[in-house]
């Protein structure tokens, strides 16, 4: 009887690209200075500190942004998959969530955050943590 239930087992996965074992990887920047305003101010780079397999793909990428206590009368904050900045999700609205729209790219992806501000004081400076924390899960 296992024998049959392992070759069952066997046929039914044949071909099947099985995922790799499930992970994560977190990094903390430090949030820039804003110094101008109306114009996007970049993060350090947000990596894994270790290679992911090869096969590991992203299911939910989960942020914490400090926001700007310089009296801004608006705010844009975008995560952007590097390189470039054409794979972005503006998370304005939600400084602390999660999401799936990075979903099924590399685990070994690199991001950015990009900040620009409106109306307030400057230089402006982080407050919360002072920093941005940027977390992967992938499958």
């Amino acid at each position: 009887m296992k024998k049959i239930v392992a070759l069952s087992l066997g046929i039914l996965f044949a071909g099947v690209s099985l995922p790799a074992s499930a992970g994560n990887w977190v990094m903390l920047n430090p949030a820039p200075v804003v110094n101008t305003p109306n114009t996007y101010v970049n993060s350090s780079n947000f990596f894994a500190s270790y290679t992911p397999p090869a096969n590991a793909v992203i299911t939910y990428l989960s942020w914490d942004l400090s926001p700007y206590g310089n009296g801004n009368t608006s705010a844009t904050y975008e995560i952007c998959m590097l390189p470039g900045t054409s794979r972005c999700f503006d998370v304005s609205k939600n400084l602390q969530s999660r999401t799936t729209h990075f979903g099924g790219y590399k685990a070994s992806s690199s991001f950015i955050v990009r900040v620009k501000l409106n109306g307030g004081t400057y230089p402006a400076q982080p407050t919360y943590t002072g920093n941005h924390m940027i977390y992967v899960e992938w499958e």
